[in-house]
């Protein structure tokens, strides 16, 4: 697995930087982001709880799937 070039392929991409909104519980309640296109004019942002199977931490331990910091 190649990751070295994966940082500079994020910085090619715009960046939100202005006009953030909260979405209501509805907005949420709604939200299919596997149908937003990459290319839509809204970006989101999601903080979520996974449920992800112990038994694959060491198997994915040298490219996290969903990296956290922790306390």
């Amino acid at each position: 697995l190649d990751v070295n070039d994966l940082y500079s392929c994020t910085m090619r991409e715009a960046l939100p930087v202005a006009n953030f909104e909260w979405m209501t519980e509805d907005q949420i309640a709604c939200l299919r982001i596997e149908v937003v296109p990459d290319n839509a004019p809204i970006i989101y942002i999601l903080e979520v709880d996974l449920k992800y199977p112990y038994d694959l931490h060491d198997s994915h331990s040298d490219f996290p799937l969903a990296p956290a910091k922790k306390k």
